[in-house]
């Protein structure tokens, strides 16, 4: 029986021009802690970054993820230089990784252009992990699609 190899880091990291373009994710230099990076490039606390509906997956989905770490905003790099921001990057307890996209009730500007590249993701990387999480306002659900 086959067993399903669960994507890693390294999967989304294949090619040079991929790790070239997504250096951000590769480990720092040894004199340079991950804490120190990070507090670099953040300007704003991790929970005053993300907005209602990422904070109430992150408070009632994802700290109950059996995940080594979540990162929260983490960008990746398609090879004509566009972005595409998952709202968290978690590595799981088993190897694998997971990038989460989270939509919530609004579909004004902005909304579509940030689907899109998540199915743009989603295509050009096949190999890892895309879920899609929405959360019903009305319904007080968390639908994964």
């Amino acid at each position: 029986m086959r067993q399903h190899k669960h994507p890693t880091l390294d999967d989304l990291l294949k090619s040079p021009e991929a790790r070239r373009r997504n250096g951000h994710l590769l480990a720092p230099e040894p004199e340079q802690s991950p804490v120190v990076v990070e507090a670099r490039r953040m300007r704003k606390p991790i929970l005053e970054r993300l907005n209602k509906t990422e904070v109430r997956w992150l408070h009632e989905i994802g700290w109950r993820m059996e995940a080594m770490s979540i990162h929260p905003q983490v960008g990746l790099y398609f090879d004509d230089g566009d972005c595409y921001n998952a709202d968290f990057m978690v590595f799981m307890n088993d190897g694998g990784v997971r990038l989460i996209e989270v939509k919530g009730g609004y579909k004004g500007p902005g909304w579509e252009q940030g689907h899109e590249r998540f199915k743009r993701a989603k295509a050009t990387w096949p190999h890892l992990r895309f879920e899609l999480w929405t959360w019903d306002g009305k319904l007080k659900t968390w639908a994964k699609g």
